[in-house]
């Protein structure tokens, strides 16, 4: 499939919305009234009925802070965090949590500015391990180490932001491989006070960085496009599955913890994204606040994924179909 091609269907995949709704509220309200978010072909959405019983509360959390990897040519890691802060500001968001790696800042040294940002700025941090490694690749005892190493560098910034609260989110949503692991691992973050925090949304923002990069590469304007239009779209449905997903397995609304990333298709379409989600009714919270729902607390004993598929095995009650992937065209485009 030549590129062009995979950048067209992907926006007929996501009802392609007009590029003036990256900039203007009223043109993504109008995408947002109008966009399906079905998982399945004939399946109908349910974000209308969410919304009757009242706002959408959503905490913004992103990982893998300040960002690793090789910089962007003309976009740096700091420049995306320094972006991203000055949209939650210009939306008045208050609360957000950033979940710091530490080997990115042992890597790239002069990525700490951005977290200094983030700090200065009033947000607040969470220990996202010092190595981001798999606990299936280096074992247990090795993870826990891993994760006490992280303190040094995020104590000092949560001494920083005056929070009394220390937070903590298992690279790749892992939790453990087995019962045993899972509950060593519960015992390890009980023992450091640490609050695990699981996420209810999310959509896979980093399967865009890959495609984005190459089609800004090529200087490919109408697959970037796509991509923008894609990204969003995916935010959207996900957003309203977690909402419907939420009724059937908990069997009540919850506030939701959404996860994102320090990247460039992100960081790009970071105020589009929070102007979407303000359409359907969506308010910002802190993870303080959000983490006051029950379910997020609660012990599923599943090996990793999201707070509503980890609760929908454990309590034996099925979650709607979740909205079709995009992968293969991600996969091609600009090729």
């Amino acid at each position: 499939m030549s590129q062009r091609l995979s950048a067209l269907v992907i926006c007929a995949l996501c009802m392609c919305i007009a590029p003036e709704a990256h900039s203007e509220p009223a043109a993504i309200a109008a995408v947002a009234r109008a966009h399906v978010a079905g998982a399945a072909p004939g399946s109908k959405p349910r974000g209308p009925k969410a919304r009757a019983r009242g706002p959408i509360k959503v905490a913004i959390t992103v990982d893998d802070m300040p960002g690793g990897g090789l910089e962007v040519i003309g976009y740096s890691h700091v420049q995306m965090v320094k972006d991203m802060i000055t949209v939650l500001q210009a939306h008045r968001i208050t609360a957000a949590t950033g979940f710091i790696v530490g080997t990115m800042i042992e890597t790239y040294p002069a990525r700490f500015e951005a977290l200094d940002a983030w700090v200065q700025a009033g947000f607040w941090v969470g220990n996202h391990s010092y190595s981001h490694h798999h606990i299936a690749e280096v074992g247990v005892p090795a993870f826990m180490s891993d994760v006490l190493k992280n303190r040094t560098l995020v104590d000092a910034l949560e001494k920083r932001t005056g929070q009394e609260q220390s937070y903590f989110r298992y690279p790749y949503l892992e939790e453990g491989r087995t019962r045993e692991e899972r509950r060593s691992l519960a015992q390890l973050l009980e023992r450091e006070r640490y609050t695990l925090t699981r996420v209810s949304v999310t959509f896979g923002d980093t399967d865009w960085v890959e495609a984005y990069l190459r089609c800004q590469e090529q200087g490919d304007n109408l697959s970037l496009l796509a991509l923008d239009r894609s990204y969003l779209a995916h935010a959207l449905a996900y957003l309203r599955w977690s909402v419907e997903a939420a009724d059937d397995v908990l069997g009540h609304a919850i506030p939701h913890i959404l996860l994102l990333h320090v990247n460039v298709p992100t960081a790009k379409n970071f105020d589009a994204l929070l102007h979407l989600y303000e359409a359907q009714g969506v308010q910002f919270i802190s993870v303080e606040e959000a983490l006051r729902e029950p379910a997020y607390t609660a012990y599923y004993d599943a090996p990793q994924d999201d707070l509503l598929t980890q609760a929908s095995g454990a309590l034996g009650r099925p979650h709607p179909p979740k909205p079709v992937a995009v992968d293969f065209l991600l996969d091609r485009i600009c090729r």
